[in-house]
């Protein structure tokens, strides 16, 4: 019995070495646990038959191992015999070799092709050998063995091929059945290869050649090769006096890259001119109004926006989005100056020219395109005022007797329709001259 440290177990030596399970239940392998409280199956085991036998096999082989004959009788005759064989072929070779020399002929054969077959020429030596093995048993049977031997590492060698899902020709395959790479590959235009590899032996003609095949998957890991790209219009609108935290727009691009190398965030490039003006979502893009915007203070703003993603190292872009201001009408038209006064004589001729009013509006487009009207002050309507230049002309004649002094007041009104109000007075005396 042997007892083992590492299993803490009691092993039969014999049973152990040649493999048993008895009808005891005794396993070989895993050998008497708990022996020392006189576990009764180790009594068991000893007397058993298997037992027995396998304690005859390791005194025959103690014995054998003694006088140094390990190997069984058959065995060593069918050495013997193979060693017999070997000798007689030798002795054939030997014979042939000594015939070439008494003929003074050569043993070795040349590379030229004979016309008479078309078989290469094998020489004198190689020539009688194969001649000989058409009636020698002898040689006959040892060619016969080669040939076989030959045969059979013919039959074990390999040769591989890609037959599909190769079509670009990215992959080869060696001799060893090794896959490299052929060319750069981009696991952006292609992440996955499923790649059908054959496997074919050479078994010489015209024996069939036997092949099996196993679909190889290749997984390309990202690199993070590629930078964000926006995707996004680089010019957008906003309306003047929006409310803050109003969404402008939101800010897209995209990363063909995968993982954290595809992910990006967003920001805002640092200018005094959009500083707490606008606000940019780091995570979702979107570009939102943090401040008043005016456009009469600033009518457009140029953003310099940059996509990062979170590769190492990272990789950015940036990208121009201009911010046009649409105007709101906020502003009312303006008189400048603020009064007006002229004096026309009383036979002035009907559309002469009385004086000329101006208003400006900082609105833009038609919220600052100004209409002027007169509104009071010119029952009779003695006087018309052109609408778009602010011209008053004589529209009736005049008459000083009935009426010597007008004020008038002037509307000055954007075409949005906000208008602001201005008092046009007339305070000097209007001369009018008798007429016939």
């Amino acid at each position: 019995m042997a007892y083992s440290l590492v299993k803490e177990s009691l092993f039969c030596f014999c049973c152990r070495l040649f493999g048993v399970v008895d009808k005891a239940g005794f396993n070989s392998i895993n050998g008497f646990k708990k022996w020392w409280k006189l576990n009764p199956k180790v009594l068991e085991h000893e007397s058993s038959s298997a037992h027995n036998d396998n304690f005859n096999k390791w005194k025959s082989l103690e014995v054998r191992l003694q006088v140094g004959a390990t190997i069984d009788k058959q065995e060593q005759n069918m050495i013997v015999k193979e060693e017999q064989k070997l000798r007689l072929v030798l002795v054939r070779i030997l014979d042939i070799i000594r015939f070439l020399a008494k003929q003074n002929l050569a043993l070795r054969g040349h590379r030229e092709i004979m016309k008479e077959n078309d078989a290469e020429n094998r020489g004198n030596f190689l020539g009688l050998v194969h001649l000989l093995g058409k009636y020698d048993p002898v040689l006959c049977e040892h060619l016969t063995k080669l040939k076989l031997q030959k045969k059979a590492r013919e039959n074990g060698k390999i040769e591989y091929s890609i037959s599909s899902g190769n079509e670009n020709g990215d992959f080869e395959i060696t001799k060893n059945g090794t896959i490299f790479t052929k060319r750069h590959l981009d696991r952006e235009n292609q992440s996955l290869y499923n790649l059908l590899v054959i496997a074919t032996d050479k078994a010489p003609i015209p024996e069939d050649r036997l092949s099996s095949s196993v679909q190889v998957t290749i997984v390309l890991k990202d690199v993070n090769d590629m930078s964000p790209e926006f995707i996004t219009p680089n010019e957008t609108t906003v309306a003047e006096n929006i409310p803050i935290n109003t969404v402008v727009m939101a800010i897209k691009a995209v990363d063909k890259d995968e993982g954290r190398n595809g992910y990006i965030e967003y920001s805002l490039s640092d200018d005094p001119v959009i500083n707490g003006i606008f606000s940019l979502g780091p995570v979702d893009g979107l570009l939102k109004v943090a401040g008043r915007i005016d456009r009469e203070t600033t009518s457009n703003y140029t953003l310099i926006v940059h996509a990062k993603d979170r590769g190492d190292p990272p990789k950015s872009t940036q990208a121009k989005i201009f911010v046009r201001v649409l105007d709101e009408n906020d502003n009312s038209p303006v008189f400048d100056p603020k009064q007006y006064s002229a004096s026309i004589s009383e036979n002035a001729s009907i559309g002469a020219s009385v004086l000329q009013v101006s208003a400006t509006d900082i609105d833009d487009g038609f919220n600052g395109r100004v209409r002027y009207s007169i509104i009071s002050g010119d029952i009779n309507r003695d006087f018309s005022i052109i609408e778009d230049t602010g011209v008053i002309r004589v529209a009736k004649n005049l008459n000083y007797e009935r009426k010597s002094r007008y004020t008038l007041i002037v509307k000055a009104e954007d075409c949005a329709g906000n208008y602001y109000f201005r008092i046009l007075h007339l305070p000097r005396n209007i001369h009018v001259d008798a007429m016939s």
